[in-house]
């Protein structure tokens, strides 16, 4: 028995490798696998509401309608409050005990709306929306809604007035005083719901008339209040008390129930489908049916979920892990769809359907294309808004500046869409824009994981920065992309802004200053960033590149250089520094950075621009005028057609026509023309009548998209311009010859003259015989194949030219150029110093900053100008006669935005084992021994153990040390991993770091003491720990070992800082001398 290649690589995305590898063969191990499946389709189905899980017709097709029903909107007041008052008192651990409560809360009311018989269609942040369907044989489906209601506030009332959690008593007493308000509207109608997407993730959307007209009945209570409309009120005011609000045409209903409302609609809340019951024996059954059932089960819900979500879940299996992390979230809101309807009518009600499903597969194609994750949807006035996430769940180091390229992207493609549907559309169905969207973009450390409970739940990211990213859309206009102050520090110089005015947003107490990006800064993926900061270190290496711009420039000798290192060492500063040495020695400098997000043209078309001096923001036309001329400079000719898909250029027929025969009304043509217009936008025309007369070439294009409509998105992405159209008038070729006739494509007569590869290697010989060259290839370990298999023809065909050629790339993986790579290092002690001196424009750096430098960063040069640059910002660092130091009072415990997105990003790329093995190592702190770590991560496999501090080791964020215990390379890295640790997550591997060390046989050391002590104040037991330290300086008293006693306390006070005794001890101590 064999598994099919296709389905073992789909299959290897829900079950561990060591699994895998026991499959088919293994009854057990297949058993094993089955479950596992089952298992993480009933986790997948609890972030979908239940009646859409548990319908698989649903789920495996479009569908859009209308249910009649009763809506509920919850929205809760509070939690600003209680997050600013715990941020002051518990800094990073705020946002989890504020999740702790949100969580109980919606357990609390999901219990309630589960026992009503309601139906939780979605969470949106901390507010609930609710629906109760009109079915068949059930009456006064309304008035069980509007007691619902009142149910939730009674419970309100119980439990969050005041709030009711141990911590916040703990923190500030019983009668703390806060307390959490709600606010419920209910309305009643006809609910419309879509169910679309694409191949790779799909959504639950929810809008209209309807969740507005809920939301409105919400805006108009106050506190603790059930509002419904006029429409409830005029069918039900007999069963309820209602009065008027302040708002005209809303009711609040009166609870004056008393013990009747208890009696619930159900006795208990439905329980979702598990389908585990029925595998667990398995002795006569067909394994391997079982586990593509299972399987092709899991693969059709799991495409409502974000597709990084469900990797997450496959890892743990029924859960999303916690964690604080740094995060870049974007808000879009788009509207339309509802105006629409109103216009279309319900017979286009299947059209309506269609374009929603083109918005929604559009936008998610972009977000993911771009890193992002696209990990919710909720109704949002009479639009939908989008919830967008950069570096939650998965970081990379420029995520802010995904996010806007994702924004700017989004924007360009609804253009075309709107475009398309008034191109496609009668005009009876006209409307301009069809759809609209706006966004708020924002960037901060979040808390980043499940809201819910374990029946019905969602990934979810909060804290302070998602609510401005929210209220940044909400002040957007129509089309508008609004970025935080903190999103325009990163993104400043790859896009164009327009300051605004300050923004009054709700929770804020200031005015916020925030920025419309207009665009892309004209050729900021092209150009190199400079630095106006003095180059430093690196002498021998500039030396031997200095001397190679010499000989490339006299006798002709093409030279190439690889520099190799860790993220953050400086390589991409010595080449800004070697660019610059260049340009001032007469070369003709182009350079490239390459990003996972290029397709197979990117790299190469963009030094080839630069060096032809091509300006892709003009027209198509204007370019190639431009591009003949200067090819026929160089008697290139042809060229030009490679070099028209290189630059990704629509073709030109009376330019084609120049270089080959063509036939003016050869419909591929007219085709490939339409399809560079449409060809990013990778969807479909809807079916609607299309007019004959204004497009008599639609009959000849709708082949051409049947094709596109076939093809997946990497390879029309990755195709160029020609590749689709090729691929069709290739087939017609091969067509033809079956029936005795010949035809011969017009890519034939290209594909024998020179191909893309060719049109590179013949143009920069051509160009750098007459002109010194210098081309720069930055990250060239994020370039497509192509890009490399390019590269490495011109370093074997071009040898004798004024050339030079420098890459950069990360030890991820290894690239063979045949170049003998650079290794870049981290600096010296000495050079950290001279770079602070550099930065700081100073004479002198004082020992304390040199130390800290030193501590935190070990010499990585990212992280020096990070930190020196949030130290000078803080005002944490003092000058005097041009010396810098540290102040005594700085709060050393902050971490640059940058560093930390970069730390988190290459964490994220590690093994589970490998980042449950780092924070174990993070709770230990400095000097942590392999007995150690293996105890706090619960490892007991040695071998595994050894071969995890390897890889650690090897991907240098831990170091070894002599006497066999490690720590981490940068001190910034063990504050990044201990900072993502929730406090759950802190409490309890610190009580496993003190219960190691209380293990420890023999007498126990005075520093092994104060560790146990650390570690129990951190785990929540602070009075053993004090009991701990007291008693063995007492015992160290009575026997006159005053040096020691005092030593104990000292060091107490460092782990308890705020004890008011400690002092008075020391004191007394030192008097006693």
């Amino acid at each position: 028995m064999t598994l099919d290649p296709q389905f073992k690589a789909s299959l290897a995305r829900f079950i561990p490798a060591d699994l895998m590898a026991l499959l088919p063969d293994d009854d057990k191990a297949m058993s094993q696998a089955i479950r596992r499946l089952s298992s993480l389709q009933k986790s997948v189905s609890s972030f979908l509401p239940m009646y859409i899980a548990d319908n698989e017709d649903l789920l495996t097709r479009d569908y859009g309608d209308f249910r009649p029903g009763t809506f509920m909107f919850s929205d809760v007041s509070g939690f600003t409050a209680l997050s600013e008052k715990l941020q002051a008192a518990k800094g990073v651990e705020a946002v989890e005990i504020l999740t702790e409560v949100i969580n109980d809360y919606f357990a609390t009311m999901l219990e309630i709306i589960a026992k009503s018989n309601g139906e939780l269609l979605k969470f949106a942040g901390d507010a609930l929306l609710v629906f109760f369907p009109d079915e068949k044989g059930e009456s006064d489906v309304p008035a069980k809604a509007i007691r619902t209601g009142l149910r939730m506030q009674r419970a309100m009332m119980q439990k969050f007035q005041p709030i009711q959690h141990s911590v916040l008593a703990e923190m500030f007493g019983e009668d703390h005083g806060m307390e959490l308000t709600m606010s419920v509207g209910i309305s009643m109608g006809r609910l419309f719901e879509a169910l679309v997407g694409n191949d790779i993730q799909r959504d639950h959307i929810i809008q209209g008339i309807l969740p507005g007209m809920a939301m409105l009945a919400e805006e108009a209570g106050v506190r603790d209040d059930v509002i419904v409309d006029t429409g409830l009120f005029a069918d039900y005011h007999n069963d309820f008390e209602m009065v008027p609000t302040q708002d005209e045409g809303f009711y609040q209903v009166v609870d004056n129930f008393g013990n009747a409302l208890s009696d619930y609609e159900i006795n208990a809340p439905k329980r979702r489908r598990g389908g585990v019951a029925g595998l667990l024996s398995f002795e006569d059954k067909d394994l391997l049916a079982d586990l593509q059932k299972e399987y092709q089960k899991l693969a059709i819900v799991a495409k409502y979920v974000a597709p990084e979500i469900v990797n997450k879940l496959a890892l743990t299996g029924d859960h999303v892990e916690s964690e604080n992390r740094p995060a870049t979230v974007m808000f879009v809101n788009f509207n339309g769809f509802a105006e629409l309807l109103e216009q279309w009518g319900a017979e286009n009600l299947s059209l309506l359907v269609s374009v929603l499903d083109r918005y929604y597969g559009t936008m998610q194609r972009v977000v993911a294309s771009n890193g992002g994750s696209l990990t919710r949807t909720d109704p949002f006035g009479r639009g939908t808004k989008m919830l967008i996430t950069f570096g939650a769940p998965v970081a990379h180091p420029d995520d802010p500046v995904r996010a806007v390229a994702t924004a700017m992207e989004m924007n360009w493609q609804l253009d075309r869409l709107n475009t398309r549907l008034l191109d496609e559309l009668p005009k009876e169905l006209h409307r301009w824009p069809f759809i609209s969207q706006k966004m708020g973009i924002a960037q901060g450390f979040v808390y980043a994981g499940e809201a819910g409970w374990r029946a019905r739940r969602e990934y979810t990211v909060m804290g302070d920065d998602v609510n401005l990213a929210a209220r940044l859309m909400k002040a957007a206009e129509s089309g508008q992309v609004v970025i935080s102050n903190r999103v325009y520090r990163r993104v400043n110089p790859h896009f164009q802004t327009v300051d605004l005015p300050p923004l009054k947003l709700k929770g804020k107490a200031q005015p916020v200053q925030a920025y419309s990006v207009q665009g892309v800064t004209a050729r900021s993926a092209d150009l190199p960033m400079t630095s106006t900061t003095k180059f430093v270190g690196r002498d021998v290496l500039m030396l031997t590149l200095s001397y190679a711009l010499q000989t490339a420039k006299g006798p002709r000798r093409r030279r190439a250089f690889a520099f190799v290192g860790e993220t953050g060492v400086g390589k991409t500063r010595i080449m800004q520094h070697y660019y610059q040495e260049a340009a001032a020695q007469g070369f003709f400098n182009a350079w490239a950075t390459c990003s996972t997000r290029d397709n197979q043209h990117t790299t190469w078309g963009r030094l080839l621009s630069q060096l032809l001096r091509l300006d892709q923001l003009k027209s198509a036309r204007e370019q190639h005028r431009f591009l003949r001329a200067r090819l026929a400079e160089f008697n290139l000719m042809d060229v030009y057609v490679p070099l028209c898909d290189l630059f990704e250029l629509p073709p030109d027929q009376e330019a084609l026509n120049e270089t080959i025969a063509v036939d003016p009304d050869d419909t591929m043509w007219m085709a490939i023309k339409d399809y560079q217009v449409r060809r990013a936008t990778q969807d479909i025309p809807v079916a609607a009548p299309v007019n004959e007369e204004t497009r008599p070439q639609a009959k000849q294009v709708k082949d051409i998209f049947a094709l596109i409509a076939e093809r997946k998105l990497d390879s029309t992405r990755s195709s160029g311009i020609f590749g689709d159209a090729r691929d069709q008038a290739q087939n017609k070729v091969a067509q033809a010859a079956q029936s005795g006739d010949t035809m011969t494509s017009m890519f034939e007569v290209v594909d024998h003259k020179i191909n893309i590869s060719d049109a590179v290697v013949r143009f920069l010989q051509a160009f750098s015989n007459e002109t010194p060259t210098l081309l720069v290839i930055d990250d060239l370990h994020s370039a497509t194949p192509e890009a490399v298999t390019i590269l490495r023809r011109v370093l074997e065909e071009i040898k004798k030219a004024r050339l030079v050629i420098a890459v950069a790339y990360e030890p991820l993986k290894v690239i063979d150029l045949g170049l003998q790579p650079n290794e870049i290092k981290d600096f010296s002690r000495d050079e950290v110093i001279q770079m602070a001196q550099a930065i700081l424009e100073a004479d002198e750096i004082g020992s304390h900053l040199d130390e800290f430098l030193w501590e935190r960063t070990k010499g990585r040069p990212l992280f020096v100008e990070s930190l020196l640059q949030v130290l000078r910002d803080n005002k944490h660092i003092w000058r005097r006669t041009g010396k810098y130091e540290l102040k005594k009072d700085a709060k050393l415990e902050m971490l640059p935005d940058d560093v930390r997105g970069l730390i988190t990003s290459r964490i994220d790329r590690l093994t589970q084992e490998s980042k449950e093995l780092l924070r174990a190592a993070a709770v230990l702190g400095e000097g942590f021994s392999r007995q150690a770590v293996a105890a706090v991560a619960q490892m007991d496999n040695e071998q595994k153990l050894d071969a995890l501090l390897k890889d650690l080791t090897e991907k240098q964020l831990i170091e070894s040390q002599p006497d066999g215990t490690y720590h981490f390379k940068h001190g910034l890295g063990e504050s990044t991993v201990y900072e993502s640790l929730t406090r759950q997550q802190r409490l309890n591997l610190h009580r496993l770091a003190a219960k190691y060390y209380q293990e420890q046989g023999g007498d126990l050391t005075d520093a092994l003491l104060i560790d146990i002590a650390y570690h129990l104040m951190k785990s929540g037991n602070p009075l053993r720990a004090m009991e701990i330290i007291t008693t063995t300086a007492q015992q160290a008293e009575e026997v006159l070992d005053v040096e020691r006693a005092l030593s104990l306390y000292r060091r107490a006070l460092d782990i308890f800082p705020n004890d008011k005794t400690l002092p008075l001890e020391i004191e007394r101590l030192e008097q006693l001398g």
